[in-house]
């Protein structure tokens, strides 16, 4: 029986290191400088392409996800409402609504609702207010404190319109074709604390992280620090293989670390939830612009 499985292993295990090769060949090419389109084809949103096939391939070893035609295989690698920018959308729920394969009205009619609604982030919000209006206000800024506060502010908020906008358009396009794609980022900025803010942040790749990185590490070593360093370390180093995000995940690591050992704490001294003369209201609005400031001082490396 063992011998069985090891050609089977190879495939699967072959099969991603492949995949890992071309993305980072083309990740450390771009690295510093752009590659010339006319010399080398880039592939067009290389990091979810790749990512969606690496989830398949690991889903189809575990024996989650059924084996596939082909052409089925093709479809979700490369759907186009999520090629470039995301979601990293998940097998199983594609295959699910790829075989149900009928139009839905509803669907289609918050498929376009949400499509406008990532317009108005990116052109109105991200572009016009903060690009424009918020970044003019800067120029006439002297240097100081005051202004580096606002920059980074502008980086934060202008990553989330466009990001989150352009996730919105991918997931109602997806919507108006019959298929429901995964959510990307859920009020983060409403979260009080960072662990709860990066549940709600990117959650396509931080769910992705979580499941072949922290997970296995955890069921490995049984050691949550070395399983959190290691899947926001991998976050980081998705975004650019670079020091800085790499620093940026270890930054955004340490945040979630430290607050779930002050969690440990509290219930091992069985320390109150919140003080008795500070109104709930009060605690939560000054969490919530806690995690908001830490998660923004991290823009500080990559900026």
């Amino acid at each position: 029986m063992a011998r069985r499985q090891r050609p089977k292993k190879f495939v699967f295990l072959a099969a991603g290191i492949a995949v890992l090769s071309i993305l980072l060949f083309y990740k450390v090419q771009l690295r510093g400088q752009l590659l010339n389109p006319v010399d080398v084809a880039i592939p067009l949103g290389l990091s979810y392409v790749a990512f969606r096939v690496l989830h398949l391939i690991l889903e189809l070893y575990r024996g989650t996800i059924p084996p596939q035609k082909p052409s089925l295989i093709l479809s979700y690698v490369f759907f186009v409402p999520t090629t470039v920018v995301g979601p990293i959308n998940r097998a199983a729920p594609f295959f699910v609504d790829r075989e149900r394969n009928q139009l839905n009205l509803s669907w289609f009619s918050e498929g376009i609702e949400r499509i406008l609604y990532g317009y108005v982030k990116i052109a109105f919000l991200g572009n016009y207010l903060v690009s424009g209006k918020l970044g003019g206000f800067l120029q006439t800024l002297e240097p100081g404190i005051c202004r580096q506060y606002l920059r980074l502010f502008g980086t934060m908020s202008n990553t989330y319109f466009q990001f989150s906008g352009f996730s919105d358009i991918a997931i109602g396009f997806g919507l108006a074709l019959g298929y429901r794609v995964m959510e990307n980022f859920n009020w983060p900025f409403l979260q009080p604390n960072i662990a709860g803010f990066w549940r709600c942040w990117h959650m396509s790749l931080t769910s992705w992280s979580r499941d072949y990185i922290y997970m296995p590490l955890i069921g490995a070593y049984r050691n949550p620090y070395l399983a959190s360093i290691s899947a926001f370390a991998f976050i980081g180093l998705w975004h650019d293989i670079s020091l800085p995000y790499l620093l940026w995940g270890l930054y955004n690591a340490a945040g979630v670390i430290a607050w779930q050992n002050w969690q440990g704490l509290k219930r091992k001294y069985r320390l109150p939830a919140k003080a008795a003369f500070i109104p709930a209201p009060v605690i939560r609005v000054a969490s919530v612009l806690l995690t908001v400031h830490f998660f923004m001082g991290s823009f500080i490396l990559v900026t």
